[in-house]
Parts: C-alpha cells; structure tokens; sequence
C-alpha cells in the first residue's frame, strides 16, 4: 500500500541517487513523476506536492545539462537538488508522521 509516508522516503532515495552520482540514475525521473501521481491520489498538502514536482524539473534540468555538457548549468541543478533535498528533510522533522 502507498501512502504519504512512502513517497517521502521514495523521493529522499531519488534525491539521493541523483546527488551522489556523476549521472542521473535510469528511471529517477519516471520514479518521481510516479510518486507525484501518487501524492495527487492520497491528497498530500499541496506543498509536498509542489516541492516534488520541483525535484523532478531540477532533475530533468541536470539531465539536459549533463548531454550538453554544460558544467555551469550541471552546478546550478546540483544547488537546487541539494536544497530542495534539505528542504525535503526539514519538511519531515518539522511534521509529524502522517497516517
């Protein structure tokens, strides 16, 4: 069953793939468009909705900068994964686990 709690970890595991590789990991963006269906679906506040959207058009930013090899843009998706990653984190600690 996928709930909530589910697509929090699934978009931190995507975040982190993404981060911690010289590549965009096969299949993380499809991943995230499908946790984004997923969200809709459970009626998840709209701002968990809005920030994993965001992941998946930073994603496909880096992933654009990346074939064209364009380091500057490569950086600036990379600053924003990682914030919206904090951001991502922050949203969990400050809430309480939602049921």
């Amino acid at each position: 069953m996928f709930d909530e709690n589910n697509a929090h970890v699934g978009v931190y595991q995507i975040l982190d793939g993404v981060l911690g590789g010289t590549a965009v990991p096969p299949g993380a963006r499809g991943t995230m468009f499908s946790i984004i269906d997923r969200l809709r679906a459970v009626s998840a506040p709209v701002e968990d909705r809005r920030r994993a959207e965001q992941v998946a058009i930073e994603i496909h930013k880096l992933e654009a900068a990346l074939r064209s090899s364009d380091e500057p843009a490569v950086q600036d998706a990379r600053d924003e994964l990682k914030a919206l990653a904090a951001a991502w984190i922050q949203t969990r600690i400050s809430s309480p686990l939602r049921h």
